[in-house]
């Protein structure tokens, strides 16, 4: 149980139990987690949930520590986190959170009104969510989408290209890998692999290979950079600043990256699921250039 006051109005007692998240407000209570419901439904409650209010980038986030199963079966410990703020739907938005550790328990700190997250993976104690990582992959994966409308799942769509905008935060880039989903495919669509790779082909997001109907196409890797100040003189031409001992200096900033690469994937309902080891990056929108075909059932 864990007080939270989070963005707007939100003065509330979050508290957790087998059938999802709630707050408790005055004398009211309410579910706030219909997202979380399949991991709640999945989820060993043998070890008991802990959690944590936390401010990360300045935003005050609850994180609940759970034991469930991932998207293929396998047991996960997971952080279900939410800012308070709610989606257009007017529920909670929720996301996932992890660690480079398995964590075992979670609990909040507070120094000099500081709120912290601290976790134990049962051999060591340690701060939550102070150092961006090039180890812990990141992954995500879109919903299937019909079209502009719900009802345009009747519609085949041909995808052409793929597009992501993202901010590099720590100019060093930013790397995708993964694959386009489909709920059909031809003979030349299918792979042998589904499962999302990083640039080393270290396995990242397993797709769920229980569903047979979903045939990814591997994409390989985007690459997005960082943006280089130049300075330059009257003449157009490009100051170069140097140091002491003769060596370039060179300005940088966090560049808004717009990367694309073209695709091809064919079927009714179109996603993408994603994996990175990228350090640091705010990923801003992601988009799919498509037209339509044949109407399903010709």
């Amino acid at each position: 149980m864990q007080a939270f006051s989070g963005t707007g109005n939100l003065a509330a007692i979050f508290f957790a139990n087998p059938q999802g998240i709630f707050i408790l407000v005055g004398g009211s209570v309410l579910k706030v987690s219909d997202d979380l419901d399949g991991l709640f439904a999945h989820a060993d409650f043998t070890t008991a949930p802990t959690a944590a209010v936390a401010i990360i980038f300045g935003i005050k986030v609850y994180s609940l520590l759970i034991k469930t199963l991932d998207q293929n079966g396998n047991p996960i410990q997971v952080m279900c986190m939410t800012d308070g703020k709610a989606k257009q739907s007017g529920q909670m938005r929720w996301w996932l959170g992890s660690q480079d550790s398995t964590l075992l328990a979670l609990s909040t700190n507070e120094v000099n009104s500081d709120l912290q997250a601290w976790a134990t993976d049962g051999s060591n104690l340690f701060r939550c969510f102070t150092t961006p990582s090039s180890t812990l992959p990141k992954s995500l994966q879109s919903k299937f989408f019909a079209g502009q409308s719900n009802a345009e799942y009747i519609l085949y769509k041909k995808l052409y290209r793929f597009y992501f905008m993202a901010k590099d935060n720590v100019g060093t880039g930013v790397v995708f890998s993964g694959t386009f989903d489909s709920d059909f495919a031809n003979t030349a669509l299918i792979v042998n692999s589904l499962i999302a790779v990083n640039q080393q082909d270290q396995p990242l997001q397993a797709q769920n290979v229980s569903n047979a109907n979903i045939y990814p196409v591997t994409f390989g890797i985007i690459s997005a950079g960082s943006g280089i100040i130049n300075f330059v003189n009257s003449s157009g031409g490009i100051i170069q600043f140097v140091n002491g001992s003769g060596g370039a200096i060179f300005f940088t900033v966090q560049s808004l990256v717009v990367p694309m690469i073209d695709a091809v994937c064919y079927g009714r309902l179109l996603g993408v699921t994603l994996g990175t080891t990228s350090t640091d990056f705010t990923l801003i929108s992601l988009m799919m250039l498509y037209s339509y075909d044949a109407p399903y059932g010709g």
